[in-house]
């Protein structure tokens, strides 16, 4: 009896000790810091996407404003005004022509997987 209680203890103490000798390892230190850095590059971009967007968006809306308000027959002015608007259209296009290629790049390359209800 006693050597089985002595068996089940040793068998106890070294699958403790294997579990925390596996958590401590160096590699997933660095994959967990892999992780942490590409996070943080990726919250950095998506900050100044953002930040991109909305200042678009404020320039795009004051740009409309100064067309209504605008006078017919300073064409000059008004072309600058057209311009400027296109571009800035032209850059909102740009972001979401790169979001989809990048979306049709991911349908082609991942697997899907079907969701099956819990």
């Amino acid at each position: 009896m006693k050597t089985i209680k002595y068996i089940v203890i040793l068998v106890i103490l070294a699958l403790f000790c294997h579990s925390t000798y596996s958590q401590t390892g160096n590699f997933y230190i660095k994959n967990d810091s892999i992780n942490a850095a590409a996070l943080k590059n990726y919250y950095s971009r998506l900050t100044v996407i953002e930040q991109q967007i909305s200042s678009d968006s404020i320039i795009k809306a004051d740009l409309k404003d100064q067309l209504n308000t605008l006078i017919t027959t300073d064409s000059l002015q008004r072309e600058s005004l057209l311009n400027r608007l296109r571009a800035v259209e032209f850059g909102e296009r740009q972001l979401i022509s790169e979001k989809k290629a990048k979306l049709e790049l991911l349908r082609m390359t991942a697997s899907g997987y079907p969701v099956t209800g819990a």
